[in-house]
């Protein structure tokens, strides 16, 4: 910009990075867009100098020195340090990974595999329902859940890392004795179910459903082995009981 009464035209000198450069009424551009980690300058500085003139109508000129700062700015992509593979037990809830990475980051999870499984909290990430193995949810139901994780450095740099997480089996039936003799009735049942063929105490009774999660548990039951289930929803549940020496299974369907 210059101050003068008359017209002004501007133009640029030759004797410094001027060929670098273009020049249109008075807005001076690079030709091509300046590399930090290349610079194209005299003195390879990143401070490119040009000399602008101004010239009015009466061919009266003025020449400014220039120079032209040309900043770094952080083109790295981060790169994310956290495993590519992980395992867990079914049934596992809360935190099953942590991301890491080689600078401060936000963390965000793909759109395009299994992560509508998963909630992401910050860095950690967990299964939104736990896992189940006899009824995997992952894209192919062979229990190997595959999500992207996505961390985006505070310059919009972004790195995406593939992680595979495998859901194994857990022995849910650990100790279990079969008895023929042992029965849950009435099945389906509607308020209270009756247990028979185990001559010893129960100590301990607990009612789950198929998927695992905990609904009811008794800690001893009186002689008369009866259970009000009243409370229940209906569905198939699964009923574990525990004597002294022994562990025993059934299923039964709450009306």
């Amino acid at each position: 910009t210059a101050t003068d009464a008359n017209a002004l035209t501007y133009s640029l000198g030759t004797g410094n990075d001027e060929g670098l450069f273009n020049l249109n009424a008075g807005v001076v551009t690079f030709k091509t867009a300046p590399d930090f980690e290349n610079p194209i300058d005299g003195n390879t500085d990143n401070a490119y100098v040009i000399n602008v003139i101004v010239t009015d109508a009466a061919g009266n000129s003025t020449m400014l020195e220039v120079s032209i700062i040309v900043k770094d700015v952080d083109e790295v992509a981060p790169t994310i340090t956290s495993s590519e593979a992980v395992s867990i037990e079914e049934n596992t809830s809360g935190t099953i990974y942590t991301a890491t990475a080689n600078e401060t980051v936000t963390y965000s999870l793909g759109s395009s595999k299994d992560e509508s499984v998963f909630t992401l909290i910050t860095d950690a990430i967990s299964f939104t329902t736990a896992p189940d193995f006899e009824t995997a949810l992952d894209g192919d139901s062979d229990n190997e859940y595959l999500l992207d994780v996505i961390a985006t450095d505070a310059a919009g740099n972004s790195t995406t890392l593939e992680v595979s997480l495998t859901v194994t089996d857990l022995d849910e039936v650990l100790g279990i004795v079969e008895s023929i003799e042992f029965k849950v009735f009435p099945n389906p049942v509607k308020n209270h179910v009756s247990i028979t063929g185990i001559n010893e105490s129960l100590n301990e009774v607990i009612i789950t459903t198929i998927k695992g999660e905990t609904i009811l548990k008794i800690d001893g039951l009186d002689s008369t082995k009866v259970i009000d289930v009243s409370s229940l929803k209906s569905g198939i549940y699964n009923m574990t009981i525990k004597t002294n020496s022994s562990y025993y299974t059934s299923k039964f369907i709450k009306r």
